[in-house]
Formats: C-alpha cells, sequence, structure tokens
C-alpha cells in the first residue's frame, strides 16, 4: 500500500487534530474551506491538495517528511 494513501494521509491528519485539541469546525475555518472538506479529508474520501496539507502540517506541528515517507505511525 502506498504511505501516500488518502486513509493513511486522513488518520494521521485526524489524530493530529485531536491531539492538538481542535474542532473539525474550527480546522476548516483556519483553511477557509468547509467543515465537510475535513470530514472527508479525515475519512480519506477527498484527495487532500498539496497547499491544505502544508498548511495542516503547520498547524499540526508535523513533519511531512514523516507523514510522506512512511515514518508516521497510525494507529489501526
Amino acid at each position: 500500500m502506498s504511505r501516500l494513501d488518502s486513509l493513511y494521509i486522513g488518520e494521521i491528519l485526524r489524530r493530529a487534530r485531536e491531539n492538538n485539541d481542535y474542532t473539525q469546525e474550527e480546522v476548516a475555518q483556519k483553511l477557509g474551506i468547509g467543515r465537510d472538506a475535513i470530514i472527508r479529508i479525515e475519512k480519506g474520501t477527498r484527495k487532500i491538495s498539496v497547499e491544505e496539507l502544508h498548511r495542516l502540517v503547520k498547524l499540526y506541528d508535523l513533519n511531512i517528511e514523516d507523514i510522506l515517507f512512511g515514518e508516521e505511525e497510525v494507529s489501526t
């Protein structure tokens, strides 16, 4: 499975959002997108743009290389 899989990225972003005590609505407002888009990104049913990923990585203080190259672990 590719590490760039939408489900994988969505799970990392959902967990990071929760760890940072943000609601989906708060994140959506910060990115200037709808809450439904955040829900779909986290569920892996909507692909995330590079710009959105970059902004979320900064917001959540994540290392993008860990996400892109599979260093970030996801609990299933």
